[in-house]
């Protein structure tokens, strides 16, 4: 906002687009890719599956490692 205002006329149209284009990505991300991320299936992990996949890592690694 501060180059709109104070960047003269060179940088004030540069300016509106990329603060126009960083307000459409953010909407993009946040409202258009929520429900595809839902779609998916994508859920974020209980702690107690976190634990389990982290004992699994364990496991695997008690061998002997090269």
């Amino acid at each position: 906002m501060p180059l709109v205002l104070f960047g003269g006329e060179a940088l004030r149209s540069f300016t509106i687009a990329m603060t126009f284009g960083s307000l459409v990505g953010m909407y993009s991300s946040v409202i258009v890719n929520g429900p595809i991320l839902i779609n998916f299936g994508l859920k974020q992990k209980s702690e107690e599956e976190v634990a389990a996949v982290e004992q699994k890592k364990v496991k695997a690694n008690d061998g002997a490692s090269v």
